[in-house]
């Protein structure tokens, strides 16, 4: 159980919880700190107070209780401050576990940081650091090191060392090449945010076999797809996204791999039907597979569903292909018999195969902005429906087996070519929402249920 003084919180508004007392010296005044009359101990020191006497050079006495308060302290949150430099006797605080500098001044972090031996989390996102000390790898009990919104172009070769590091996240900097300590160590690294960094490359084989997650996004147009998220070396890696992000080469693996991904993002890589059908084929784990488009800039285009040659298609829970100009959906979709969420909107379909009525599990199907004028006859055999959304499309009726969708909840047929309400929308037991609007009948006077 930690003790009374163990967390320290100097974060804008914020000043030292738990204090022992409400008393509080003036934070300006150095010399009360110094006074020996007065004899103040650490916990009638404002969270304030605390740091200058951290910072004041010219200190040429510690109150009283002072080495011996700060040996215990654990958490040290100074986010949201104008901190531009650490003091060097923050290697007093030899207890130290989590340091938090997020949205300071850093223009560097100090070699000091690197005496604190027990650290575990390291925050220190959105000041402007472009330099690090290179006994970084000196933290060996660091777990958490978050760099986001800096100015970063390297980590130093000693980082290698880090090899309790669990999660690394470098997110809007500028690097251009995966970190070499990266390939060469953190060998337990299990989270790896690389996002934001133009032009990076990313086929650098990370050390650790122990990644489960690696993001990517949003690095405009890189060199070479990383293809070592396919190996089958990587048997923990589950989420992989890259949405965003665009590739000049695709030189995939050259032997067959198996691949263990479960869920996988590529929105707005400017790909096409068969390189994302290459890069998905081996994928026996995957669940979710985000490719589709939500804005107009790089988007996918596919001129036919790329699931044909996928293996264990039943394995696929969510598939998100919206915005990417089809026009057909393929009746291998029979296959992904545990697909429970499928959108399809804004293409260019003009019906739907019979086979997707065989997806018992489908909880929600998203056909919104496209041309269907019909469904599917025996759309009533996707009894676990719950969601239909069929928006802007140009129906004008719907199949008699509609009414054996008893577990539909909300259906979307906002401007469609409806004449009148459909009949058979009212035998729907569990319906809780309707939208009609946009057709060509009043709505004014529907029934409502109780």
């Amino acid at each position: 159980m930690k003790e009374k003084n163990s967390l320290l919180d100097l974060s804008s508004g914020n000043t030292l919880l738990n204090k022992a007392t409400n008393d509080k010296t003036s934070a300006n005044d150095s010399d009360i700190l110094l006074n020996e009359e007065t004899n103040n101990t650490i916990t009638n020191m404002t969270g304030d107070e605390i740091f200058k006497t951290l910072s004041l050079s010219k200190l040429q006495r510690l109150p009283d209780g002072f080495a011996d308060y700060v040996s215990k302290l654990v958490d040290l949150n100074l986010c949201n401050n104008y901190v531009h430099d650490l003091p060097s006797s923050l290697n007093m605080l030899t207890g130290l576990v989590s340091l938090n500098l997020n949205n300071n001044q850093l223009h560097s972090l100090p070699d000091v940081i690197c005496e604190l031996s027990n650290l575990r989390k390291l925050w220190a996102c959105e000041n402007k650091i472009n330099q690090l000390p290179k006994n970084l790898g000196n933290l060996s009990n660091l777990k958490i090191l978050s760099l986001n919104m800096n100015q970063l172009t390297y980590l130093p070769n000693s980082c290698a060392k880090l090899n309790q590091l669990e999660i690394c996240s470098l997110s809007v900097n500028q690097f251009k090449r995966m970190p070499n300590c990266i390939a060469k160590g953190m060998k337990n690294l299990q989270i790896l945010n690389l996002s934001h960094n133009k032009h990076i490359n990313l086929n650098v084989y990370p050390k650790s076999i122990k990644l489960t997650a690696f993001y990517a996004e949003e690095n405009g147009k890189c060199i070479s797809f990383p293809k070592w998220i396919l190996s089958s070396s990587y048997k923990k890696l589950e989420t992989v996204s890259l949405n965003e992000t665009r590739f000049q080469k695709f030189s995939l693996l050259k032997k067959t791999s198996k691949c263990h991904i479960k869920r996988f993002f590529m929105k707005q890589c400017d790909l096409n039907s068969e390189i994302i059908e290459k890069i998905i084929t081996e994928m026996t784990d995957l669940e979710e597979l985000i490719i589709g488009n939500n804005k107009a800039f790089h988007p996918n285009y596919f001129l036919f569903m790329p699931i044909n040659k996928k293996r264990k298609p039943s394995s696929v829970k969510i598939i998100d292909i919206q915005d990417t100009g089809l026009m057909e959906l393929p009746k291998t979709i029979e296959r992904f018999v545990n697909l429970y969420d499928l959108n399809l909107s804004s293409n260019n379909l003009l019906f739907l195969p019979e086979e997707i009525c065989t997806l018992k599990n489908l909880s929600i199907l998203i056909m919104d902005n496209n041309h269907l004028v019909c469904l599917p006859e025996n759309i009533g055999k996707l009894t676990s429906l719950k969601e239909l959304k069929l928006r802007h499309n140009e129906l004008n009726k719907l199949p008699e087996s509609i009414n054996l969708l008893c577990n539909l909840e909300y259906m979307d047929l906002f401007d469609n070519e409806f004449e009148s309400m459909p009949e058979v929308i009212e035998s729907l037991p569990n319906l809780k929402g309707l939208d009609l609007e946009q057709n060509y009948f009043s709505t004014e006077c529907l029934w409502v249920r109780a």
